[in-house]
């Protein structure tokens, strides 16, 4: 893990303040903007912090959301989560572009989930009866049903968070754990490799971490083997390294029609300025030609 930035221009990043997903206040369903989504990328463990951010034993994911999109077409698949020793059980998901903009509407085909909207954006998750108390490692699953949006709406995104609860009614002892995956829009020229980052927070102070996993999946028959890369943007928009990258490039060999992963961690180093940084992922071929890139925001704090 390397300092993200000398101390002359150094950077900090988000930590997400949290919801109880699963204590008596939301059994029925998280508040609004947890599902480790832009642009806040806020999730759950600021409260439910005694279990790291995806550091337990258990599996969190999204299963069967398809792979390129069709305008006003519906699409259903599933979120299931285990986790050995947990009893009780929650998630939330959102469609996006990444930035912050819901795409398309989900529809409540499973009676054990429900929608709720705040700020102009819908998400789904569990209601109470959803959280099968009682149910112990799981695995559980929510179906849900996903509308596309308008023709040019580009690639989507979808972001969740999953909570493996013990069933005390506090938030001690629970695991949080964020998935995420995407969906290109057929016709539009997009590539075949898109990619989904998650950062942990963005908003820290001097001395904590900025962690960042990206996923990402390859939408054709073929395996492909791709080199991921990041950089910060200063407030005035120069990139930092001057040339180069932040982090990378790193390798990563996906499967045909699967997924691949890259993890990135920087510290922050002391001194940083108090500034809104932009941090930029990109994902290349072997030779260089660029597939895809996502951006977010992230402060440093007092």
């Amino acid at each position: 893990m390397g300092r993200i930035l000398p101390s002359a221009a150094g950077f900090a990043l988000a930590a997400g303040s949290a919801a109880l997903l699963l204590s008596a206040s939301s059994s029925s369903g998280p508040d609004v903007g947890y599902a480790g989504d832009p642009i806040e990328f806020k999730n759950c463990t600021a409260c439910h912090d005694s279990n790291p951010l995806d550091r337990g034993n258990g599996e969190f994911s999204i299963i069967g959301a398809p792979s390129s999109w069709r305008p006003g077409w519906t699409y259903t698949f599933s979120v299931k989560i285990m986790d050995p020793g947990q009893d009780r059980w929650g998630f939330q998901l959102i469609a996006d572009d990444g930035y912050g903009n819901a795409l398309g509407h989900f529809k409540v085909v499973d009676p054990y989930t429900r929608l709720r909207t705040g700020n102009g954006r819908t998400y789904i998750s569990q209601k109470m009866v959803g959280t099968f108390f009682g149910f112990l490692d799981g695995p559980i699953s929510w179906r849900v049903s996903w509308e596309s949006p308008p023709a040019g709406s580009g690639t989507v995104r979808f972001y969740a968070a999953g909570n493996a609860a013990d069933n005390d009614r506090t938030p001690d002892g629970d695991f949080i754990y964020l998935a995420g995956t995407t969906s290109i829009e057929e016709g539009s020229g997009a590539s075949n490799v898109s990619l989904i980052a998650q950062p942990h927070g963005v908003v820290l102070r001097a001395g904590e971490t900025l962690s960042v996993p990206i996923r990402i999946r390859n939408h054709s028959p073929n395996p492909v083997d791709v080199q991921v890369a990041s950089r910060v943007l200063l407030p005035w928009g120069n990139p930092w390294p001057p040339t180069g990258w932040l982090a990378g490039p790193e390798f990563v060999s996906i499967p045909a029609s699967g997924s691949g992963e890259s993890f990135f961690q920087h510290a922050i180093p002391p001194g940083s300025p108090l500034w809104t940084f932009s941090y930029e992922v990109v994902v290349a071929s072997l030779s260089g030609t660029l597939l895809d890139t996502l951006s977010f925001s992230f402060l440093i704090r007092p």
